[in-house]
């Protein structure tokens, strides 16, 4: 084949959404199947990468341009919508968050950690961006405390 019509991936760019800009996170066939409907998940071969900027309407794209709307999605996710679990393996939302920082506890945030680390996760699968929901759940719980000026 001539190599003229062979596009070649540029890292920089070809791993940004098309309409925002943010950095994709790479997916597999099998999130995509468990996220979008049979529509959306057919624009795709094998892989993707799920842009996670919350007002950004992409939730899918890949390296040829090609995109799934938030609208082709089966269910809302986070973060995306903010409604939506935090944890996609286990229903945890970020309500559970915000209740331990307003608690001062971190009992909930534990709890999610625990489940979060067990057999019984299946992030590939119910998580949108195919990772563990951990690192998302840190993020919120310390951006919440130090807001409220708990940290220091």
């Amino acid at each position: 084949m001539n190599k003229a019509f062979i596009k070649e991936i540029d890292a920089t760019s070809d791993t940004r959404c098309p309409r925002c800009g943010s950095l994709g996170t790479p997916v597999f066939r099998q999130t995509l199947e468990a996220h979008l409907v049979p529509d959306g998940a057919a624009i795709f071969s094998d892989t993707a990468l799920f842009c996670e900027y919350p007002p950004c309407e992409v939730a899918y794209f890949d390296h040829l341009q090609r995109i799934a709307e938030v609208s082709l999605l089966k269910h809302p996710v986070y973060p995306k919508s903010l409604d939506a679990p935090i944890c996609g393996c286990f229903g945890y939302t970020i309500d559970q968050i915000e209740l331990d920082v307003e608690e001062g506890t971190n009992r909930r945030v534990k709890e999610m950690w625990q489940r979060g680390n067990s057999p019984e996760a299946c992030c590939s699968l119910n998580s949108p961006n195919g990772q563990s929901c951990l690192p998302a759940i840190q993020r919120y719980f310390l951006k919440l405390r130090e807001q409220r000026g708990l940290d220091g």
